[in-house]
């Protein structure tokens, strides 16, 4: 989990009307409740100044508005949710609160030399960050901000400091989020194992749901082909979710077509199909897809609440035309 740190440039001058700052906030606070949905807990937000106690609306003949307080607003709104989830958010001021003595002197050692490769168009942003770009870098924290200007469109931001490269995240708004939350499926995917599988399931996978016996049945599945099969399960879990939120009731085609089984194999093979579903009930995954030519993923859909789960991963299961 990490710890957000708010870009100080992005609210140092009030807004002139609360209606533009009230969207920049909201479209934030948004993408920060995505980025955190899986979250057991929630991180802390690290600034410099007490929300309550920091302007961020300054309209003609009108008291000021503070961060906090147009949060706040956000309760008794359709946009109620927005003002609980920046309610539950530890805050910790000035952000290098309760960094140890090593953590604040490598935060002070870091001068942002030139844009990291791939980062050149980002630099201009650590720079107007300054300090609290510094700061997410050194501690590996990500920038949260408004997008009030296009200083703040990046979802990272990357330097270099003498011998090494530094890249963070940014969020300004939930287009931001749904990129850091699919580069950190990226990640733990590609370091998934057989061992690690069961315990990191749902958030490797989290348009899945997963039978049980599966558990075992990866434990088991061949070493070699692992990648693939991971693989395949990723394709899976991205046209389930495309699936929960399209309007057609069709499940969406990708690269593995998906099969159901001849009538004659159903009814003389029909109950090798039987496996645990994810709520321990033995239910028929009839539905298949390959993996290679002799490994298979065994799937059931509920067509009404859009859920795909998954059965059986393993070898081919016996058909009338291969009863082996």
């Amino acid at each position: 989990m990490s710890d957000y740190v708010l870009n100080s440039a992005s609210v140092a001058v009030p807004y002139s009307e609360a209606a533009t700052a009230r969207a920049h906030l909201a479209a934030l606070l948004r993408g920060l409740a995505l980025l955190d949905s899986d979250s057991a807990q929630l991180p802390s937000l690290r600034l410099n100044i007490d929300p309550w106690l920091l302007p961020l609306v300054q309209e003609i003949s009108a008291p000021p508005i503070t961060l906090g307080e147009l949060a706040s607003g956000f309760y008794g709104t359709v946009d109620h949710d927005l003002a609980e989830f920046f309610d539950s958010l530890g805050r910790s001021v000035p952000a290098d609160h309760a960094l140890d003595e090593a953590s604040v002197e490598a935060i002070l050692r870091l001068v942002p030399e030139y844009p990291a490769a791939g980062y050149e168009q980002t630099f201009a942003s650590v720079q107007a960050a300054a300090i609290d770009a510094i700061i997410c870098a050194a501690m590996n924290f990500t920038l949260v901000g408004l997008l009030r200007s296009d200083l703040w469109r990046f979802d990272s931001m990357g330097f270099v400091s003498g011998p090494e490269t530094y890249v963070f995240d940014h969020v300004a708004e939930p287009s931001h989020a749904e990129a850091i939350y699919g580069r950190r499926i990226a990640a733990l995917r590609s370091g998934l194992t057989a061992r690690s599988f069961w315990l990191l399931r749902e958030r490797v996978f989290p348009n899945l749901l997963f039978g049980l016996d599966v558990k075992v049945q990866v434990e088991r599945f061949n070493t070699t082909l692992m990648p693939l099969m991971f693989r395949r399960l990723a394709e899976l879990d991205s046209r389930a979710k495309t699936w929960r939120i399209s309007p057609d009731d069709q499940f969406p085609d990708g690269p593995a077509e998906i099969k159901p089984e001849t009538p004659r194999t159903m009814q003389r093979y029909g109950k090798d199909r039987n496996f645990r579903g994810h709520d321990g009930v033995v239910r028929t995954f009839e539905d298949h897809l390959w993996i290679d030519r002799s490994h298979r993923i065994h799937i059931f859909r509920r067509v009404g609440e859009r859920s795909v789960e998954i059965g059986y991963v393993g070898r081919h299961l016996p058909t009338m035309e291969n009863p082996t």
